[in-house]
Protein backbone atom coordinates (compact mmCIF):
# COMPACT_ATOMS: atom_id res chain seq x y z
CA UNK A 1 0.00 0.00 0.00
CA UNK A 2 2.70 2.49 1.04
CA UNK A 3 4.91 1.54 -1.92
CA UNK A 4 1.99 2.04 -4.32
CA UNK A 5 1.29 5.48 -2.83
CA UNK A 6 4.97 6.41 -3.01
CA UNK A 7 5.12 5.32 -6.65
CA UNK A 8 1.98 7.31 -7.38
CA UNK A 9 3.45 10.36 -5.63
CA UNK A 10 6.67 10.05 -7.68
CA UNK A 11 4.65 9.75 -10.87
CA UNK A 12 2.62 12.85 -10.00
CA UNK A 13 5.77 14.80 -9.11
CA UNK A 14 7.25 13.94 -12.52
CA UNK A 15 4.06 15.12 -14.20
CA UNK A 16 4.19 18.36 -12.18
CA UNK A 17 7.81 18.92 -13.26
CA UNK A 18 6.86 18.32 -16.89
CA UNK A 19 3.97 20.77 -16.62
CA UNK A 20 6.24 23.37 -14.98
CA UNK A 21 8.77 23.05 -17.81
CA UNK A 22 5.99 23.24 -20.42
CA UNK A 23 4.61 26.32 -18.70
CA UNK A 24 8.05 27.99 -18.67
CA UNK A 25 8.50 27.18 -22.35
CA UNK A 26 5.07 28.58 -23.24
CA UNK A 27 5.81 31.67 -21.15
CA UNK A 28 9.03 32.19 -23.06
CA UNK A 29 7.27 31.70 -26.42
CA UNK A 30 4.56 34.15 -25.40
CA UNK A 31 7.14 36.79 -24.40
CA UNK A 32 8.96 36.32 -27.70
CA UNK A 33 5.68 36.66 -29.61
CA UNK A 34 4.75 39.80 -27.69
CA UNK A 35 8.17 41.34 -28.41
CA UNK A 36 7.83 40.52 -32.11
CA UNK A 37 4.35 42.05 -32.18
CA UNK A 38 5.68 45.13 -30.40
CA UNK A 39 8.55 45.46 -32.91
CA UNK A 40 6.16 44.90 -35.82
CA UNK A 41 3.81 47.55 -34.43
CA UNK A 42 6.70 50.04 -33.98
CA UNK A 43 7.85 49.41 -37.55
CA UNK A 44 4.34 49.94 -38.90
CA UNK A 45 4.01 53.21 -36.95
CA UNK A 46 7.41 54.34 -38.24
CA UNK A 47 6.49 53.52 -41.85
CA UNK A 48 3.13 55.26 -41.45
CA UNK A 49 4.80 58.38 -40.01
CA UNK A 50 7.32 58.43 -42.87
CA UNK A 51 4.51 58.07 -45.40
CA UNK A 52 2.63 60.95 -43.77
CA UNK A 53 5.74 63.13 -43.88
CA UNK A 54 6.25 62.21 -47.54
CA UNK A 55 2.62 63.00 -48.40
CA UNK A 56 2.84 66.32 -46.54
CA UNK A 57 6.12 67.11 -48.31
CA UNK A 58 4.66 66.32 -51.74
CA UNK A 59 1.55 68.37 -50.95
CA UNK A 60 3.67 71.35 -49.81
CA UNK A 61 5.94 71.01 -52.87
CA UNK A 62 2.90 70.87 -55.18
CA UNK A 63 1.48 74.03 -53.59
CA UNK A 64 4.81 75.84 -54.03
CA UNK A 65 5.30 74.54 -57.58
CA UNK A 66 1.86 75.55 -58.83
CA UNK A 67 2.03 78.84 -60.75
Amino acid sequence: EIKTLTDEKDKLNKEIDTLKRTNESLDSQLNTTLKLLEINFDVKISIEQKMNVTVEGVTAFTKIAKP
